[in-house]
């Protein structure tokens, strides 16, 4: 499915190849054009008739600064790292984005499904200790996230202040220096590019985040007994800061006996329907001298000696009646 805009770009699509071109030639970083020689020997006349030419693709360069910045991150992927002073201070955001971006607390009627306490107040209480660092995870995750937008909104911020910058400074010049026009609009040209390339890397971060908020949502949602369908639909409900799950909970929640909101159980539901003897106790192994018998504790008005009894006076009786046959008569009736 391919990808809609999120907003009106500034920067026209069709001057990108020229405008990667001059950048090209600017910072002499993957200057296109380069032929690699070839020794006389191997290139012939028909060689082009065997041969398919791949189109050149339009990459923008990779200088070593960036890898390096990249891969000193994942050197310790597991470690908690927080911003630096000088991060917060360069890229500190209006506190309505910090709204937006602060980590969701998870519901209490979520967090009662690994914790039967009610007087603790931190979710990690209930957790194992290997949940408690794929929480720890998730929190890495969602901050470290929230700081990628942070820092390409401001981005954004400061390229469409330049573009401002850039106008005003245009206005000014003499139209007879066609040279410093032309280095202007290459300018403007690179300026409207960042700014919406910085907004498209915002929008890309906030899937990231959302991504791990119905990552994070699935791993509370674990212990609830329930189907993967109904799990499945209160992670993908839309998510808004600063609850977990938020309004998405309220339909789903029930009452207990205490009147408190709590998930309801399906899987404990279907089970007691269908039990075919709900109260019958389990059954227990050397329960007598003679083997083994189930505890008869719930059925009412039965006595275990008097049912012994008549079971033996039955068979008494049966026995009584039938004809007594020995060796005798056998040979009676052998003479007749």
């Amino acid at each position: 499915m391919p990808d809609s805009p999120a907003f009106t770009g500034l920067f026209r699509p069709a001057f990108f190849k020229s405008l990667l071109h001059k950048a090209h030639l600017t910072t002499n970083l993957g200057v296109p054009g380069e032929v690699r020689t070839s020794s006389p020997a191997t290139v012939g006349p028909h060689n082009a008739l065997f041969k398919s030419s791949k189109p050149e693709k339009d990459c923008i360069p990779c200088p070593q600064l960036f890898t390096d910045v990249i891969q000193n991150s994942w050197g310790q992927p597991a470690s908690l790292t927080t911003p630096s002073s000088l991060d917060k201070k360069l890229y500190c955001s209006a506190p309505e984005l910090d709204d937006l971006l602060t980590l969701p607390a998870v519901d209490q009627p979520v967090t009662s499904l690994s914790s039967a306490s009610v007087i603790s107040t931190d979710a990690l209480d209930g957790l194992k200790a290997e949940d408690k660092r794929t929480e720890w995870a998730f929190r890495k995750a969602h901050q470290e996230a929230a700081w990628a937008i942070r820092t390409s909104t401001a981005m954004s911020f400061f390229s469409r202040a330049a573009l401002i910058w850039l106008r005003q400074m245009q206005e000014r010049l003499p139209p007879e220096d066609t040279r410093l026009q032309q280095d202007i609009n290459k300018i403007f040209a690179a300026t409207k590019y960042a700014s919406d390339a910085s907004l498209n890397s915002a929008k890309f971060a906030s899937r990231t985040l959302a991504s791990t908020v119905t990552a994070r949502r699935l791993f509370w949602l674990c212990p609830w007994k329930a189907d993967l369908k109904a799990k499945w639909k209160l992670a993908a409900a839309p998510y808004k800061a600063p609850d977990l799950f938020g309004e998405a909970l309220e339909p789903v929640l029930v009452e207990d006996k205490d009147k408190r909101k709590v998930l309801p159980s399906s899987h404990r539901h279907q089970e007691r329907r269908y039990s075919p003897y709900p109260l019958q106790q389990p059954f227990r192994t050397g329960a007598g001298p003679r083997g083994s018998f189930p505890h008869r504790s719930n059925y009412q008005g039965s006595n275990w000696a008097q049912d012994r009894q008549q079971f033996r006076d039955r068979g008494r009786n049966q026995q009584s009646k039938r004809p007594f046959r020995g060796a005798g008569s056998k040979a009676t009736r052998r003479g007749k």
